[in-house]
């Protein structure tokens, strides 16, 4: 029923992973049940949509810490810049939220309130409400007349470039040391923060190598050495402080652009990326966990190619998407979130080779935009996302259950945006809030998991919609003695 309430609905086991839905329909019945009930979002999301809300200044745990701020930032970020709910933002945003709106496009199984965008302001008269992301660079074949516009931000967005920038700028420069910190952390510093991120070598005063060099080597970690070869094949361990997952170093390759190239050299023998994608087909079976394969095999493999594993079994990518599409969302790793990136990621890598969706291609985007929309009517006011994942909304657990589910999230969410989602209120508010929660709480010791997912996510977010440059700031940005000499080493 359309206007059945999400809270009303029996928490009941699917073979789809939402607990919401009725475990007697066929898997095309489930499907459409979910396009049907994420098109009219509830009473309450309707609320939470049109309040501003982002920090709950109630809480003592969520309350600006002014004077911190002012000793970290200076003059580079006050009160207003770090919460995008100040009286300026929020009077910004009324003036947004009367500017024409233009439909999303991106798929017919989102909700209407996802399909409500900021559209593209031409007129003089809001040009103060808008910002141009970056200057078109002119060219000899046209002339300046004929320019194509700049790309046009709403101010409301625009504003969240500041928080998110001197964010990433605190966090950026505290490193992992290969003495104390797993594979496993390491992995995550790269994700987060790109092929170019650098740790410490034995110690937190070792000098600087780049991490995706360090694994790639080889070299220990906390002890450990990640790869391994056996009967000449290369093979990644897995288990606690190694690869969480079957395949998970190719994918964090695959979402981080390494080339296939890349050397990796283990005991002694050199080996590629091309080399542990033909193990990881070699090694998929069915049942099992496909996820961190279908990414790597998304991003490095032709989307129609087709291989044999090591026991003589025909496989392609419509059939490791089939198999995840058979497993649930909830129960699955970090609450389903890297399974869903991994249809998300097959299916943007279909569509940029012009290809055609169908099939398994069209079952996983149909999922995909219906987990979308579904995932935006569990939002909490605050911005951020359901401390019970994609079960039900949930607000609870503090500071480190919300940042590692939002985290992950938006991480995702950021991920398969269209681009005019991008600027969709909900997404901006859990944005805000992801940036507010870690520079408020910038001396806490969150875990290296939920932190490389958050900091990819704000990193996502920047370079999408003001581009790839937050490493390049306008003015110093000032850190304070305790900032610098605070200790920061999780083990794993």
């Amino acid at each position: 029923m359309v206007g059945l309430l999400l809270a009303n609905v029996p928490a009941i086991a699917s073979p789809r992973g939402l607990l919401w839905l009725s475990p007697e329909l066929s898997d095309f019945e489930e499907h459409a049940r979910v396009a049907k009930l994420v098109t009219s979002p509830t009473p309450d999301q309707e609320a939470a949509s049109t309040t501003p809300v982002i920090t709950d200044t109630t809480s003592p745990a969520a309350q600006t810490d002014t004077d911190q701020v002012e000793s970290v930032f200076g003059d580079v970020l006050d009160e207003n810049d770090l919460n995008i709910n100040s009286p300026k933002a929020a009077e910004e945003s009324k003036n947004q939220d009367s500017s024409p709106r233009l439909a999303n496009k991106a798929s017919t199984g989102k909700s209407e309130s996802a399909k409500d965008v900021e559209t593209q302001e031409t007129s003089t008269s809001n040009a103060t409400d808008e910002v141009p992301a970056t200057e078109p660079k002119p060219t000899a074949e046209l002339e300046e007349s004929e320019q194509p516009p700049a790309p046009v931000i709403p101010a409301r967005v625009a504003r969240l470039r500041k928080p998110i920038e001197n964010c990433l700028r605190l966090y950026e420069p505290i490193l992992l040391n290969s003495g104390e910190h797993s594979c496993w952390s390491m992995m995550h510093s790269f994700l987060g923060w790109g092929l170019d991120s650098d740790i410490r070598v034995g110690s937190s005063k070792g000098r600087r190598t780049s991490v995706f060099n360090w694994l790639c080597e080889n070299q220990s970690c906390a002890g450990r050495r990640l790869f391994y070869v056996s009967n000449g094949r290369i093979k990644g361990r897995e288990g606690p402080g190694y690869q969480g997952h079957a395949g998970q170093f190719l994918a964090m390759a695959a979402q981080t652009n390494a080339p296939r190239e890349t050397a990796i050299r283990v005991q002694g023998r050199d080996f590629t990326i091309e080399e542990l994608i033909m193990e990881e087909q070699l090694t998929c079976r069915e049942p099992s966990e496909l996820t961190f394969k279908l990414i790597g095999f998304a991003h490095y493999l032709d989307s129609d190619a087709k291989w044999k594993n090591d026991r003589g079994e025909s496989w392609d990518l419509p059939r490791v998407i089939r198999a995840e599409l058979a497993q649930t969302i909830n129960g699955a790793a970090c609450g389903g979130t890297h399974r869903i990136m991994g249809l998300t990621y097959a299916v943007k890598m279909r569509d940029a080779a012009e290809k055609p969706m169908e099939g398994q291609w069209w079952r996983a985007k149909k999922f995909v935009d219906d987990y979308y929309a579904y995932s935006l009517t569990l939002q909490n006011r605050d911005g951020s996302f359901s401390s019970d994942w994609f079960k039900r909304r949930g607000n609870w657990g503090g500071n480190d259950r919300k940042f590692q589910t939002t985290g992950h999230i938006l991480e995702w969410m950021v991920y398969a945006a269209e681009e005019n989602q991008l600027h969709d209120e909900r997404i901006v508010r859990s944005v805000a809030y992801l940036a507010n929660l870690m520079v408020q709480h910038r001396y806490h010791d969150w875990e290296y998991g939920p932190k490389g997912h958050s900091v990819r996510a704000l990193r996502l977010y920047h370079e999408r919609v003001f581009g790839n440059d937050w490493k390049r700031p306008t003015q110093v940005v000032k850190r304070d003695k305790k900032s610098s000499s605070t200790k920061r080493s999780r083990k794993r």
